[in-house]
């Protein structure tokens, strides 16, 4: 935090002219523009493909939206960046941002749509219906917090598992906008999941080196269904990418080996989502 701190007085100091006079409003300009290059490149050169081919925007969701209007954002915050060129809206305020003699989102929602605004999940699938007018062909859900999120949206909801945008979300999203022939589904029962779980530890197990013994790849794909049932029961969607970070490195280190993701083509990202009582699978 001391650095971060450190770096935003620097930023403030370089862009308002060394001033001295530290105010909230520099520190937030200062915040936008201390975003990781790396994430917000990836996210530009996404936003320019889709842009080729469909009419976009960006409806921001995470808190830097709090307390703040969307011109405010655009402009000020993020104007330092391309993205802010397609920013048109934000999710409404968490309840707490409302004063007590205003009516807040939570009790319009309610009264509309019959459900409170709790979750990010609310907030998003609140903003759908009061914006159901603009006719959106679909949409994707970037976030490294699922609030609700997988279980609303789980064929739109991207989980950005390292805290920063990476080039395996990226291909996560273009998964999510490219339905799969492959894809298969199955009605949501234990023992289909028990079903769908060793069909993806069987595929990954095809990638194992030659000197895997049987034993050890058995172990492999018993440890790799283990973790992967595990990760069902407690989300509604299930990625499997080579990432350090990801469930394949996990498996190896729970069989005491370190984890080998150069074995894995880059692209073999594999999913499970659970959706209104079914399972669907995409194997890649």
């Amino acid at each position: 935090m001391g650095n971060l701190r450190k770096k935003q007085r620097e930023k403030v100091e370089e862009l308002f002219d060394s001033s001295k006079e530290y105010d909230q409003f520099k520190y937030e300009v200062a915040s936008g523009h201390l975003l990781d290059k790396n994430a917000v490149n990836l996210l530009e050169d996404f936003v320019d493909q889709l842009a080729a081919s469909y009419q976009i925007g960006i409806v921001l969701s995470s808190d830097w939206r709090l307390g703040k209007t969307i011109e405010y954002l655009r402009n000020q915050i993020f104007a330092s960046w391309r993205f802010s060129r397609v920013l048109i809206d934000k999710t409404v305020d968490n309840d707490a941002y409302y004063s007590d003699q205003e009516d807040h989102p939570s009790a319009l929602s309610m009264r509309k749509y019959g459900f409170s605004l709790n979750t990010r999940g609310d907030q998003i699938d609140y903003w759908l219906k009061e914006h159901m007018d603009m006719n959106i062909a679909g949409f994707l859900i970037f976030d490294d917090i699922d609030d609700g999120l997988s279980k609303k949206f789980p064929a739109n909801f991207v989980y950005v598992q390292d805290q920063l945008l990476s080039r395996i979300d990226i291909l996560e999203a273009q998964e999510h906008l490219t339905p799969r022939e492959a894809s298969q589904v199955y009605e949501d029962t234990s023992e289909n999941r028990e079903v769908v779980t060793k069909k993806l530890a069987l595929h990954y197990a095809q990638f194992l080196p030659p000197s895997f013994s049987k034993s050890q790849v058995i172990s492999f794909v018993n440890h790799l269904q283990k973790e992967i049932q595990k990760e069902l029961n407690q989300r509604a969607f299930v990625r499997l990418n080579p990432s350090y970070h990801g469930i394949l490195a996990k498996t190896f280190r729970n069989m005491g080996l370190i984890p080998q993701m150069e074995l894995f083509p880059p692209n073999s990202i594999s999913y499970i989502a659970r959706n209104h009582g079914n399972l669907s699978i995409v194997i890649n």
